[in-house]
């Protein structure tokens, strides 16, 4: 068992790219027409995630990339950013690596063959993106336990 957790995920979604997933799904993988233009859409999603400044220290700032962390639109940008990411690096973890592959928000627990390395698998996984960093947490090699999103998960023979 092993568990990948993504470093500071709302703040190092890529925006750009994210965006292009978005168009791109909805203009030419859906199968049905989306009402809005393309290019509508496009300008909606810059502006709603783009304008985000905040105050630190009496100064005016601009975000560059990432979202927000007060914006409703970071759990979805998030998903829909991961969720493409995992299917572009899932050649790093096919079978029989992976037995078994689950992710909640950026926290993701996975069952490995035992005759694989996890640690190397997530170094890789690193390297995939470069706005993504991931840790990575192996199974306790005495109690085989891991603990993953407040659960402490054991391995039974």
């Amino acid at each position: 068992m092993v568990s990948f957790d993504v470093t500071s995920l709302y703040t190092n979604v890529p925006i750009d790219e994210t965006i292009a997933i978005i168009l791109k799904h909805l203009y030419e993988i859906r199968t049905t027409a989306s009402s809005m233009k393309q290019v509508d859409i496009n300008k909606l999603l810059i502006f709603s995630t783009k304008n985000s400044h905040f105050l630190f220290n009496g100064e005016l700032y601009d975000q560059i990339d990432g979202v927000s962390m007060r914006s409703p639109l970071v759990p979805p940008l998030a998903e829909i950013f991961l969720q493409e990411f995992e299917r572009k690096s899932a050649a790093l973890f096919e079978e029989p690596v992976i037995i078994y592959w689950k992710r909640y928000v950026n926290d993701t627990f996975v069952l490995v063959n035992s005759t694989h390395s996890t640690k190397t698998n997530g170094n890789e996984l690193s390297k995939c993106h470069r706005f993504l960093q991931f840790t990575s947490e192996e199974e306790h090699p005495i109690t085989h336990t891991l603990p993953f999103i407040g659960v402490l998960i054991q391995r039974q023979s």
